[in-house]
């Protein structure tokens, strides 16, 4: 008797799997926000979850300060654990769960020039194009760099320096081929990096 009292004491204290809620969800944050409009309009996070981990797709997460006990800072990646629970009723257009922050796992600051973030922001308050409108990062002669392909027609492609000035027009344009000033950088550039993609529609 005294055994099996022992064994049902053991097996009590052990978390069943049922027992969901007392684990968390990791999520990333990306280190900028963008323009969305859901139950209302306002700032949307750019996280990633389960299978998109680690990957260069990040979803629209309605809004910025929609994790409970979560004080998001422009310019940082975040590592995230977080609870979710179901809402009963949610709100027409709104979130079906109520996320809040179980810890900070990690805090890195972004790797790219803040005026990066400015040059996004100015793209995304222009027209949804197709192809979609992206900024990538190279290195190109020993430096950092950003890409920003031509969009389509007479309208040519930038090359960003780390403080947002333009280096050249390396393709597109009237001719197709920029403006001449750096023409070994689609076979010199190294290092791809996507760093936004618009993912409006």
């Amino acid at each position: 008797m005294k055994n099996l009292l022992i064994l049902l004491v053991f097996y009590g204290a052990v978390p069943s799997g049922c027992q969901k809620d007392s684990y968390g969800t990791i999520m990333r944050v990306n280190y900028y926000t963008v323009s969305c409009t859901g139950e209302m309009t306002g700032k949307c996070l750019l996280v990633q979850k389960g299978d998109n981990l680690d990957t260069h797709k990040w979803e629209y997460f309605y809004y910025h300060n929609s994790i409970k006990g979560f004080n998001y800072e422009e310019g940082y990646i975040y590592t995230l654990e977080v609870k979710e629970e179901k809402i009963k009723n949610p709100l027409i257009d709104g979130s079906s769960i109520n996320y809040t922050l179980n810890k900070i796992i990690s805090k890195q600051k972004a790797s790219i020039s803040a005026c990066i973030s400015e040059v996004i922001k100015d793209i995304e308050s222009e027209h949804v194009s197709n192809p979609p409108r992206s900024v990538w990062q190279y290195t190109y002669h020993g430096k950092i760099v950003y890409y920003i392909p031509a969009i389509c027609c007479d309208i040519p492609s930038r090359l960003l320096d780390n403080e947002c000035k333009l280096i050249c027009n390396p393709d597109g344009g009237f001719t197709g081929a920029g403006d001449g000033k750096c023409t070994d950088f689609l076979t010199a550039r190294t290092d791809e990096k996507l760093i936004w993609q618009d993912k409006r529609k």
